[in-house]
């Protein structure tokens, strides 16, 4: 299920769990307890004819096992947590709705590296359960399905008043989005969403551009305008700092931060009140004196507040992805922006009017998007065509695994398909090889790499991590 623009996607999936309630228990998924709260705060004042119980890590010890006890035994609930509560033994569960499904909150970081979605799927499985899955935009592996025709697709038709204003000289606002933007000031608040929070997270020298580095090797940072730059790694302050290269003294602030932009917005709108949200200060109510707010992505406050222009910042920068991971983020994050436009409002975003990405929002349609990562998905053998093991060993047995792995794909013991690549980075002891199937074969390789830990555990091998299908295959 899309989210629809100028309505409130906690109210969304509420209203769809209500729904799901009348054929038995419905347990909710959210990715983090501020997810959770809002959804709790949008039940208030609802009549429902069913309990409602929390399940998740932010409760006290007594009180999570007293809610659990609750939910195994009670016949009609409504269970609300983020991606534990998955284990939990609910009495007459019917649905699982899995809301934001393209968070990273759902990937466990430690081992077993386990992920909500995978294992949403295995219960549904088990238990013949109904699934939803709720966002802007489609994770791929989400579109893939819905291609396939094993997942439907659950959208409804809206159009957005979207205007491109590309920048020309790198400047933060170009000269055409200005006027625009003091129009919708005097119609409401408008809302900036930009890239990364802090001042500056590179510095140039302002004479010959090179990028400003520690003694260590690490990049400078800068945390305002009259502070001292500080090393990124070791934190040492440079104290009346000059380029190594050309002994220039002139700063030039490249990568900007919230801050950075909160000082460029505030002197094309002076005497306008700015509120800035980012974590892990996220701004849950707006000022009603209030007329601009700066906000990163995942931080836009969760009030139901609509903004009379949404105005989409550096969206080149946001679009330089390294991986088509962080591009579907970019594109959820898009998307989650412009819905808090109101029905009459504007968004703006400073990109090249040919985007794609401009008649998607305009249209409300991402489909092109995803297509486009699908497809480039495809001819690079990444997931979801494939399934992808990262395995995470000591560095001197890395080349004895990688070359063991290769002559398991050689004498057939995994599919003839397969990669294998190994990446070493010299500041870390440990190495990465990742092995990719075919997705028809994800069983295989699962069989396989248990098979291979179960034996390095009895001749007593060092241990090895193993990831199947990860948020990000980098590090």
């Amino acid at each position: 299920m899309m989210h629809t623009p100028h309505k409130s996607a906690y109210l969304e999936i509420i209203e769809l769990a209500i729904e799901r309630m009348k054929n038995g228990s419905t347990l909710l998924l959210l990715p983090d307890t501020r997810d959770i709260d809002r959804v709790l705060q949008s039940l208030e004042g609802k009549s429902v004819d069913f309990e409602v119980i929390r399940l998740d890590s932010s409760l006290p010890r007594a009180q999570r096992y007293e809610n659990y006890l609750k939910v195994s035994i009670k016949g009609n609930v409504l269970v609300i947590g983020n991606r534990s509560a998955l284990f939990a033994p609910i009495q007459n569960l019917t649905s699982i709705i899995v809301a934001f499904e393209k968070s990273e909150q759902y990937f466990e970081r430690k081992h077993p590296y386990w992920n909500t979605r995978d294992s949403v799927f295995l219960r549904a499985k088990t238990e013949n359960l109904n699934l939803y899955f709720t966002g802007y935009v489609p994770s791929s592996e989400m579109a893939f399905q819905i291609e396939n025709r094993n997942i439907s697709f659950i959208t409804q038709k809206a159009n957005l008043n979207t205007s491109a204003f590309p920048q020309m000289q790198g400047e933060l606002l170009p000269d055409r989005i200005i006027p625009a933007i003091r129009k919708s000031l005097e119609k409401g608040t408008v809302l900036f969403l930009v890239p990364r929070k802090g001042y500056a997270n590179a510095l140039l020298c302002a004479k010959c551009r090179n990028i400003a580095l520690c003694k260590c090797g690490a990049r400078l940072l800068v945390s305002s305008q009259t502070s001292d730059p500080q090393c990124s790694v070791c934190s040492v302050s440079v104290k009346d700092w000059q380029c190594s290269w050309c002994a220039g003294t002139k700063r030039y602030v490249a990568a900007r931060g919230i801050d950075r932009f909160h000082e460029e917005i505030g002197r094309a709108f002076p005497n306008t009140s700015i509120q800035l949200s980012s974590a892990p200060n996220i701004l849950e109510e707006v000022a009603e004196k209030t007329k601009i707010v700066i906000a990163t992505t995942g931080s836009i406050p969760g009030g139901s507040k609509e903004y009379s222009a949404v105005v989409l910042l550096e969206g080149q920068r946001f679009l330089a992805a390294s991986s088509s991971r962080f591009e579907e983020l970019v594109y959820e994050s898009f998307f989650e922006a412009a819905a808090h436009v109101s029905e009459k409002g504007s968004v703006f975003i400073v990109l090249d009017a040919f985007h794609p990405l401009v008649a998607a929002i305009t249209k409300w349609n991402p489909g092109l998007l995803i297509r486009k990562i699908l497809r480039e998905n495809e001819e690079a053998f990444l997931p979801p065509f494939s399934a992808v093991a990262v395995l995470t060993v000591e560095k001197q047995e890395s080349v004895i695994l990688k070359n063991g792995l290769a002559k398991s794909i050689k004498d057939g013991r995994l599919p003839t398909s397969s990669q294998v690549f190994l990446s070493q980075d010299a500041e870390s002891d440990d190495a990465r090889i990742l092995v990719s199937v075919p997705s028809e074969n994800r069983d295989v390789l699962a069989a396989f790499l248990l098979e291979l830990s179960r034996k390095r555990a009895i001749s007593k091998k060092s241990f090895v991590s193993i990831a199947l299908d990860p948020f990000t295959l980098l590090r």
